[in-house]
């Protein structure tokens, strides 16, 4: 009987790891075969379908969890809660988050804006000439901190850079608080709450190096309202889940007014929370309905407002990447699948009683954020709730433990790190040359450009060549810097408005804010990923025909599709050999160039003395029209 039981045994294991092949597979490969909306995306270019994938994936995780029935892991069950995380381990993040915060600061705050910051100021910059975020001008995340940082700017007289660096140092600080309040609130028993807390902060604080603002607080605020919600729902009594309904629409609402994606899953994990609890069926149904019923009109509400617009474009596979099997993306569907085991075993037996369940619940909507624009940063911020669970759930098996927190630190911190700074060492070269000009320092500007040209230029292809050598003879003959931009000495031909359809940016890095550039609805390509967006932008243009065009000199290569450079993108941040051919060779962004060849014409061409944006006007109209 022995021997047939471990003949069973292996048999069984052989058939799982067939099908967990077999499915991967499927999710790797068979989104391919289906139609993808034209859209600025890795995946359009390359044809996979991420919806696809995502629905296969759900497929294929539920199967996986009803076939090991639960019990492919060893869950603890109920026990003694966890002892508290000592505060000075929240005291010494804090510290450390705003030091590194700062010295971001002085380092690129000269810039007028690096890395995710200048979406930020930009747009804190507009609602001050009165413009009205999601109406006249395009904005993914919620409006109350951009809010904060205008009231900021009014109360304390700060410029837009200030204002932008108070609120971003304050969500890396709300941020870093909200989700040691999640470690510390989970009563899953475990003694390795520390090295959890220590490997995620380590994560997050990557942020730091492209100043996303709501990077941090954005992801770990609504998985502590949830379990604020999950634990005035388990105190059990008529009152309490009065609370928890009270406090669920709450905090949706907040949520609205921070991040509008969270806000769904938020919602979500809160309406099938109250579905599976509840004394009795009958009080359940009733919550759950009033409940869904008050969540959805404030979702209906905030579609009128077009707070969901941007969203609804990213599902619907704009700026995605295909789902590749990536070493993170490959420790994501671990969690995955781990987290999907233990829901399964608790819907069927109900006999582990710890709050990770609602974090879990919350996790599914948001693995659609997670698996569209699919890189490292996307995955690990919106899958943080499955990431959390999965740390805890193998925190009490030794193997699996070494071998997940060995991957997790692996591919989710150490490779993304050497990534961050590689990646970003031009950004910080420009922001130090920029610092270098504007400063008057001949001698240093003298030697930097020598030692350029004697052992840069050398080692450089032809077009990059060119490029650099360009940078340098503006380095050494203009007078004016990028901060102080004189746009009337610049253009002195043209005294009427500006339009920056490809975005305006003298310094390379940071954008210039100026009342005679219209920026139009979107800030450049930022967030204009869709056919219909890039129909807007030439609608800003045919209401505008006054205005005259700022676009630097390689403007038109950003309506091309350059599919080595994709192949070479994906390479890079997935670290994998992929090679799949092009399907879809044309740019959304073509239909825009065409428009600008066929209504304007170069007044001015670009040159050192104009940071290379040359001057396009109108062309008449021919008569009759």
């Amino acid at each position: 009987m022995t021997l047939v039981a471990a003949a069973r045994a292996i048999g069984q294991r052989r058939r799982g790891i067939l099908y967990g092949i077999c499915g991967l597979a499927a999710v790797f490969l068979v989104p391919y075969l289906f139609g993808v909306e034209p859209a600025r995306s890795s995946s359009y270019y390359f044809g996979y379908n991420n919806r696809v994938g995502v629905i296969l994936l759900l497929v294929f995780l539920a199967g996986a969890a009803v076939w090991n029935s639960g019990t492919a892991f060893t869950f603890a069950g109920a026990s003694q809660p966890p002892k508290p995380m000592p505060r000075r381990i929240l005291v010494f993040w804090l510290l450390a988050l705003l030091v590194g915060c700062a010295a971001m600061y002085v380092f690129t705050g000269s810039a007028g804006g690096f890395g995710e910051s200048t979406y930020w100021t930009d747009r804190v910059w507009l609602i001050a000439q009165g413009k009205r975020p999601y109406l006249d001008f395009e904005w993914v995340f919620g409006v109350l901190w951009l809010y904060v940082a205008y009231g900021l700017e009014r109360v304390f007289q700060l410029s837009v850079g200030q204002s932008f660096f108070a609120v971003w140092v304050l969500n890396f600080l709300l941020g870093t608080w909200a989700l040691f309040g999640v470690i510390d609130g989970i009563d899953y028993p475990t003694e390795k709450k520390r090295p959890i807390f220590l490997m995620l902060m380590a994560a997050l604080s990557l942020n730091i190096l492209n100043m996303g603002a709501q990077a941090v607080l954005r992801h770990a605020l609504p998985l502590f309202l949830v379990l604020t919600v999950d634990r005035a729902l388990r105190r059990g009594g008529r009152h309490d889940r009065l609370l928890a309904g009270v406090l669920a629409i709450v905090f949706t609402g907040v949520l609205l007014l921070s991040s509008p994606e969270t806000a769904v899953a938020h919602g979500f994990a809160c309406v099938c929370l109250f579905l599976l609890g509840g004394r009795r069926r009958s009080e359940q149904l009733a919550g759950t309905a009033g409940l869904a019923a008050a969540v959805g009109a404030l979702f209906l509400v905030a579609q009128r407002l077009h707070v969901f617009d941007t969203m609804r474009a990213d599902s619907g596979g704009a700026d995605s990447f295909p789902i590749v099997p990536a070493p993170h993306l490959l420790l994501f569907v671990a969690g995955l699948f781990v987290c999907a085991c233990y829901l399964n075993r608790r819907l069927r037996q109900g006999d582990l009683h710890d709050n990770t369940l609602c974090l879990i619940l919350y996790s599914i909507p948001m693995m659609a954020a997670a698996l569209g624009r699919c890189d490292r940063d996307h995955v690990f911020m919106n899958g943080l709730g499955i990431f959390i669970c999965c740390l805890f759930y193998v925190s009490n098996q030794p193997r699996l433990w070494r071998w997940y927190s060995a991957g997790f630190v692996c591919f989710i911190f150490l490779i993304p790190a050497v990534e961050g700074v590689w990646f970003s060492a031009p950004a910080f070269g420009r922001v130090w040359m920029n610092n270098v000009e504007e400063g008057g320092n001949v001698e240093a500007i003298a030697a930097f450009t020598g030692m350029a040209e004697r052992f840069i230029l050398p080692q450089l292809d032809l077009a990059t060549r060119q490029k650099m050598e360009v940078r340098l003879a503006a380095m050494r003959t203009r007078g004016n810097s990028a901060r102080d931009v004189n746009l009337a000495a610049i253009y002195p031909i043209w005294r009427g408005k500006f339009a920056a359809p490809f975005g305006y940016r003298p310094n390379g890095v940071g954008t210039y804010l100026s009342d005679r550039i219209d920026y139009g609805f979107y800030e450049g390509l930022e967030n204009a990923n869709t056919v219909s967006a890039v129909e807007r932008k030439m609608d800003d243009l045919t209401r505008e025909p006054q205005t005259a065009l700022l676009l630097h000199d390689r403007f038109e290569g950003q309506c091309a599709v350059d599919g080595v450079g994709e192949l070479r993108s994906i390479q890079y941040l997935f670290l994998i050999p992929y090679r799949v051919s092009l399907r879809h060779g044309t740019s959304v962004y073509a239909p825009l160039c065409d428009y600008i060849r066929m209504h304007y014409t170069m007044s001015m061409a670009p040159s050192a003395e104009n940071f290379r944006y040359g001057l396009w006007v109108r062309k008449p109209e021919p008569a009759g029209q």
